[in-house]
């Protein structure tokens, strides 16, 4: 029939959004008891129709507009009537299961109306009634309504209008849109991207809440609601399965106003709620949730378009109430959402509650979601005063099935199994005395050789050692040594010569050697402290028994200590016990099964815990063993070749070497190859597909800290997985691996965990370091053994869904730059409390020795970067102080908002710079010198007017662009010159001159505000001022440092203090003509810088502070070193600043000085310390001997005197240290305190370090802060 039309009406924002998003559909369910008379039916329906004009509205295109219009049919003659009764189902679950196959197209097919009912007849007594509606008219509350109303008019007809339909609602909701509230801008922060891998296209599973999980939410005492209660639960077991994440979640909403508490149509909107956290406990979080949705609620309608198409991309939950209270309840709810992300829907029906869950999941994974959301729920109504971290995620069985995971099998160790590594090995020497054993270069050994050789140096080794050092490169020697100190029962210690001198004192000092066995290639030992004796290995000359030494080695005694590096900046040493060894060797041995074919290739350096198995191995199974020369170890074609040349059939790299391999041989393949062992770092899954593809040996990934005895899992690389990383497998025998919370809770397969070891590897710990052991290796809770421990690896790793885990990197994201542990928001809160920043952010941009601390940030205005470094300086150390300050526009941000770290961090420093003016070089040398920083800096664009320093450069790269400038230009230019010349045009104005520019022994360290009173430093005994630069930076004003004129290479024109304290008073007031002068200095240079105060106060000057750094004010005359204690002094303070010791040997060396030969070694201590450039020469150190001993000799002759200034001191905690108290050095068992009170009034700052590092990068910043403090002081005076 012909019908009349009401003009149309836009779309409301519920209805855009649902329009954009597809064809959502509801479904609602209710039970009608016995059989309803259909005719009544019919009219009720007709009349439902009729009284609501959202059940009469379709939908029409007009060209040129992005949305349709709503059209309202003015008469219902055409809709639907009621179906005949279907009766193939016997129940809601069949019916339901029948419709999850229908997608429900046909809505709006054939001039359908976007709704219909249908009847099911299920057994005599009742039907179920079904509503299926489209989200463009009805939301899922208003779903319910519909039935709801369908009842009432069916039991009661009702003919009274509506006061409110929804195309007026429609209007009303535009409007307020329209108006702009800026409430939700601090929303407005998230990346339209998906957290979420999809699997599949969509997924829908539900469940009904178990009968006593119902019953507890029932009876809950939080008031709240019970929608807050579940909404809470749910958004805090994602942040559970994945605490990386501080998750933004979308709460369904739309009905908090009155009147729109009863309208139907489609009301819902998605409110953006940031999670609480689960520090909290149920109790507390939901509280706090529901004071954060009031306030959001009263906005809900405001929230912007574009916000809340974000809903789509993140999780969200809804929760319909179903308050209907007719005869025919609600049993069954749900709606097919097609979304990307999770959806938890819960429905209030007439007896319990369905919850279902909307996914991108497969079946598999979004029911186990499902059942965790259950388990979660039950055990937080049960305990709602626990922490949500707290709160357990699966199930008992769920826990043993992960405890069974993690667990190795049991090794299988017999009654005559030896329990001791050697006792293996000798095991099979007897059994194989013929074999070879070790093959290095042209040199070979049998088993039967090599036993023999290890017993006769075994003799040799006190039974009373602990532990015994190994100091030789790799060979023959090596092996020997390792199996002669496990036989004397002892524990080897590794020291490689590779080490720095510095790393080898510490070692040998804090394992207390008494002994270290010395290769006979090796000569020097200038590192040794004085209480250890050598003993050569020289095994060609060993005589003696051939028979082993007659020890019991007890299974718990220690094999060996590795050095691994401490994040206090010393290594810590791993002790290692035979027990631990035996069971990995077995677990190889049975694994592998290595036998007298095979031949291992072992490179890996034998301070690594990876050498014991490479070496160790071979030799228990009878296989060969083939040394590499330490030469060739870096040499990829040299590595090819004896792989080939030697038929290797096993042979272990870390990734990175493995795929240097590959590309070195050139597509040939290592046919000999049985095993190719990987490990050390994550295996690329690239790297592992062309291994495997192009070679026939297995692969396999091996994964263990050192603290757990070499590998603790493995995994065969022939199998694909199916993983996005390569994984690191299964447990060896006898180790439990468990994936933990905080709580130290077992995570489920899937979820990301810290990974704790267990079991037969664990070591004893660190060596005399129980504090550091008891904050690694743990009790474990899982274990049947109460005394057994865990080691807490900080590596992140999560258990696949077939048994093999997976890493993903370190839990501590705590940096390291150049040596230092930084703490980024420490940095972070000092920079932003710069008033005109709106943002920072600070991150470590660059690679290798080009890392440079970066600090982004965002601000109204623009900022002098100025202004924000010495914000810095003043409260951070040096090392802290970022070296770029970048103004972006904005932060750019991670999916779920946070500031995207990692996407700073690969910024590229040139590109942000484009727009930056550049000054080009004018001329050759400019150009010389531009290319020059280019390759230090990794830089492209630079100006010949930047500063080095700014640009990036540190101490130590300056100590390359002197060298490099003296290699490429042919112009010796000294350290002090790139703190003078700082700019590439300034260093073109000194290098243009035809000879070295005139020493001048001032230098300006900082320019800072020329308003504020500069500050003058004396340099300390040996008359360079670099020990100033960082304090400089730090101080905001101008900085000049006074350097000896004898550093100019002429003879020094002083003798005394006060002679020298005129020659730089003079040289004071050339650039600052009158006070008031602030004074200063370190050592030496506090006590030059107190007579340049008493002349310049004698002319009538204002001396407004006068400071000092742990200066030493003599009160009589000292006898004067000889050169050989000279020489000895400066050797000793080179070495400190080295970290390092003298041994007695050298400083007698040095003392004698036979035929000059101290210099050479003073210049090796001097550039080591980037005292010298690379370059310089002896003539430098007899420069740098000269000016020392004119300062040493001056100071010997000074006698202070009563003066009238206050004397600021500081003064380090630790004083000097023990070594440099000689000649030099001299304190007379007296503070510097002490003696400054007898000249003058003196004032105590303490100070953190000792006499000689109180002014480096880690102490600094507590003197430049007590400075700075005194200097704003005497400028307000």
């Amino acid at each position: 029939m012909e019908t009349s039309k009401i003009a149309g009406y836009p779309l409301s924002p519920q209805q855009k959004a649902n329009f954009t998003s597809g064809g959502v559909y509801h479904r609602c369910f209710a039970a009608v008891p016995g059989r309803p008379d259909p005719e009544r039916l019919e009219t009720a329906l007709v009349a439902l129709v009729r009284k609501y004009e959202i059940l009469r509205t379709y939908f029409e295109k007009i060209p040129g507009m992005e949305f349709p219009v709503q059209m309202i049919e003015e008469d219902p003659a055409h809709i639907p009537l009621m179906p005949v009764v279907d009766t193939r189902f016997r129940d809601l679950a069949a019916i339901r299961s029948f419709l999850a196959e229908d997608q429900l197209n046909d809505l709006w097919a054939d001039e359908g109306c976007g709704w219909r009912f249908r009847l099911f007849q299920t057994d005599v007594n009742g039907m179920v009634l079904l509503l299926e509606i489209s989200s463009l008219l009805a939301d899922a509350t208003a779903a319910g309504m519909i039935v709801d109303e369908l009842c009432k008019q069916y039991e009661s007809p009702d003919e009274a209008n509506v006061e409110i339909q929804y195309a007026d609602l429609s209007g009303w909701l535009n409007e307020i849109l329209e108006e702009k509230n800026d409430y939700w801008q601090k929303r407005a922060l998230f990346a339209e991207k998906s957290l979420y891998k999809k699997e599949h296209t969509a997924c829908v599973v539900s469940l009904h809440l178990p009968i006593h999980v119902a019953k507890r939410l029932d009876n809950n005492f939080i008031n709240c609601g019970k929608d807050l209660l579940l909404f809470t639960v749910w958004q805090s077991l994602l942040c559970r399965l994945d605490p990386d994440e501080k998750w933004c979640f979308f709460y369904s909403t739309g009905r908090n106003l009155p009147e729109l508490q009863h309208a139907l149509g489609a009301l819902e909107k998605k409110i953006p709620v940031i999670t609480q956290g689960l520090e909290a406990s149920l109790v507390n979080t939901v509280l706090k949730v529901h004071e954060n949705l009031t306030e959001d609620q009263q906005w809900e309608h405001d929230i912007p378009e574009y916000l809340e198409k974000q809903a789509v991309h993140f999780p969200g939950f809804r929760y319909v109430a179903n308050n209907n209270s007719n005869s025919w309840p609600i049993i069954g709810q749900s709606i097919n959402e097609l979304s990307d992300r999770p959806v938890i829907s819960v429905f209030k029906l007439a007896e319990g509650f369905e919850i279902q869950l909307s996914s991108a999941l497969s079946a598999t994974a979004a029911n186990r979601l499902l059942d965790r959301y259950m388990i979660m729920l039950d055990n937080a109504l049960r305990f709602p005063d626990q922490q949500l971290k707290n709160i357990k995620i699966t199930t008992g069985q769920e826990e043993q099935m992960l405890l069974r995971l993690g667990s190795g099998a049991i090794a299988t160790v017999t009654a005559e199994t030896p329990q001791s590594l050697h006792g293996l090995f000798e095991l099979q020497a007897s059994n194989n005395p013929q074999g070879i054993a070790l093959k290095c270069k042209n040199r070979q050994l049998t088993y039967g050789q090599l036993n023999e050789a290890a017993n006769r140096l075994s003799h040799l080794i006190s039974s009373d050692e602990s532990y015994v050092g190994i100091y030789c490169e790799r060979g023959v020697e090596m092996v020997i040594a390792m199996l002669a100190v496990l036989k004397a029962g002892a524990a080897y210690v590794p020291l490689d010569p590779s080490y720095p001198e510095g790393r080898l004192s510490y070692i040998a000092e804090h394992s207390r050697l008494k002994t270290i066995l010395v290769s006979s290639e090796i000569n020097t030992l200038s590192w040794l402290p004085h209480r250890v004796k050598t003993m050569p290995i020289a095994t060609d000359e060993l005589s003696g028994a051939k028979a082993p030494v007659k020890r019991i080695i007890n299974p718990a005694l220690a094999a060996y200590v590795l050095y691994t590096s401490g994040s206090t900046g010393q290594p810590k040493g791993v002790v290692v016990e035979h027990r631990q060894l035996v069971n990995h060797m077995i677990w190889m041995q049975k694994e592998y099964q290595f036998n007298k074919h095979d031949i291992f290739l072992q490179r890996t350096p034998f301070g690594f815990d990876a050498s014991v198995w490479e070496i160790f191995s071979p030799l228990i199974a009878g296989s060969t063993l083939v040394l590499m020369p330490a030469e060739d170890q870096q040499n990829l074609q040299a590595i090819v070749g004896h792989i080939i040349q030697e038929k290797i059939t096993v042979l272990q790299a870390v990734p990175s070497l493995l795929s240097g391999l590959l590309q070195a041989a050139g597509g040939v393949s290592f046919s000999s190859l049985r095993y190719m062992f990987c490990g050390g770092e994550p295996l690329p899954l690239n790297l592992r597909k062309a291994f495997v593809h192009n070679h026939q040996a297995k692969l396999i990934n091996l994964y263990g800290p050192t603290e757990c005895t070499i590998q603790v899992s493995h995994f065969d690389c022939t199998k694909d997985v199916g993983t996005d990383t390569v994984p690191i497998g299964k447990p060896i025998h006898g180790v439990r691996l468990y994936v933990l919370n905080e709580s130290l809770q077992l995570q489920p397969a899937g979820v990301k965990g810290e990974l704790y070891i267990s079991g037969a590897a664990v070591s004893r710990g660190y060596l005399y370091q129980p504090v550091l052991t008891a904050s690694s290796f743990v009790p474990d809770p899982f274990a049947s053994d109460s005394g057994a421990i865990m080691y807490k690896t900080g590596d992140l790793a999560a258990w696949t869904q077939d048994g093999n885990l997976e890493l993903f990197g370190r839990i501590d994201q705590q940096v390291k730059l150049r040596g230092f542990r930084i703490e980024l928001g420490e940095i972070e809160e000092v920079i932003g409390k710069h008033v005109a920043l709106s943002k920072v952010i600070t991150v470590i941009n660059g690679t290798d020795e080009l890392q440079q601390l970066c600090c982004f940030y965002t601000a109204n205005n623009s900022v002098n970067e100025q202004e924000l470094r010495q914000l810095a300086s003043s409260r951070l150390p040096a090392y802290m102080v970022p070296s770029v300050f970048i103004q972006l526009t904005k932060i750019p941000r991670t999916v779920n908002g946070k500031a995207d770290r990692k996407a700073l961090a690969m910024m590229d420093l040139n590109r942000l710079g484009a727009e930056r003016a550049i000054v080009p070089p004018a001329d050759h040398v400019e150009s010389e010198l531009l290319e020059i920083w280019k390759n230090l800096l990794k830089r492209d664009r630079i100006s010949v007017t930047d500063n080095f320093f700014e640009a990036g450069g540190h101490s130590l790269l300056a100590v390359n662009l002197a060298s490099a400038i003296h290699d490429k230009l042919g112009r010796d230019f000294r350290l002090s010159e790139v703190f003078e010349a700082p700019t590439i045009k300034m260093q073109a104005l000194l290098i243009q001159r035809n000879s070295a520019p005139a020493f001048s022994s001032m230098v300006c360290l900082a320019k800072g505000d020329a308003l504020l009173t500069p500050v003058f430093f004396i340099h300390p005994t040996g008359g360079f001022v670099f020990c100033y630069t960082k304090l400089a930076t730090m101080l905001g004003r101008p900085v000049y440092a006074l350097q000896d004129p004898g550093l100019s290479g002429k003879r020094s024109a002083y003798h005394t203090i006060e002679e020298l304290a005129l020659i730089y008073a003079e040289d004071i007031k050339k650039v600052q003509a009158e006070g008031p002068y602030i004074l200063g200095g370190w050592s030496f240079g506090g006590v030059v810088a107190l007579e340049i105060a008493r002349l310049l106060h004698g002319e009538g000057a204002e001396i407004a502070r006068l400071f000092c750094f742990d200066s030493y004010a003599p009160l009589d005359k000292k006898p004067q070193p000889n050169d050989g204690q000279l020489m000895v002094s400066i050797a000793k303070l080179l070495a400190d600043m080295n970290g390092t010791t003298l041994c007695r040997h050298v400083e007698e060396l040095i003392a004698r000085n036979e035929n000059n030969s101290s210099f050479s070694m003073l210049l090796k201590l001097a550039i080591d310390v980037k005292l010298l450039a690379a370059n310089a020469t002896e003539k430098d150190v007899e420069t740098l001997v000269d000016v020392f001993r004119a300062n040493v000799y001056a100071m010997n002759e000074y006698q202070c005197k009563a003066h009238p200034f206050e004397m600021h001191l500081f003064e380090p905690k630790e004083g000097v240290p023990e070594n440099l108290s000689d000649a030099a050095f001299r304190r007379a068992g007296a503070t510097a305190a002490n003696n400054w009170q007898e000249c003058g009034a003196v004032t105590v700052h303490p100070a953190e370090g000792h006499h000689l590092n109180m002014l480096s990068e880690t102490h600094i910043h507590t003197i430049a802060a007590q400075l700075n403090n005194l200097l704003n002081a005497a400028d307000r005076e």
